[in-house]
């Protein structure tokens, strides 16, 4: 086909098709849940948010009871020394 505006034309839906199909086939929101809190919506993808999520919760909550361990692990004399509970 000769240069010109059809030319252009045809490759600029061929563009677009194509880019419709790949679209149609990788969705971004394929998989995503649409949550409304206060009025406002969010977008959440469960399996990737609640995973991180809970790897957060289960650092904070290790952290937390590492702190507990050695609270209840170390008693406090009234030199204020820490000292290993017997």
């Amino acid at each position: 086909m000769p240069d010109g505006p059809q030319k252009s034309g045809l490759l600029d839906m061929l563009r677009f098709n194509t880019r419709a199909e790949m679209y149609e086939e990788n969705t971004v929101a394929k998989d995503v849940v649409f949550i409304e809190v206060h009025g406002k919506t969010f977008m959440m993808h469960p399996l990737a948010d609640t995973t991180l999520s809970f790897v957060r919760t289960r650092s904070f909550l290790h952290d937390v009871f590492h702190e507990c361990i050695k609270f209840l692990t170390t008693d406090t004399n009234q030199t204020g020394v820490a000292a290993p509970v017997k």
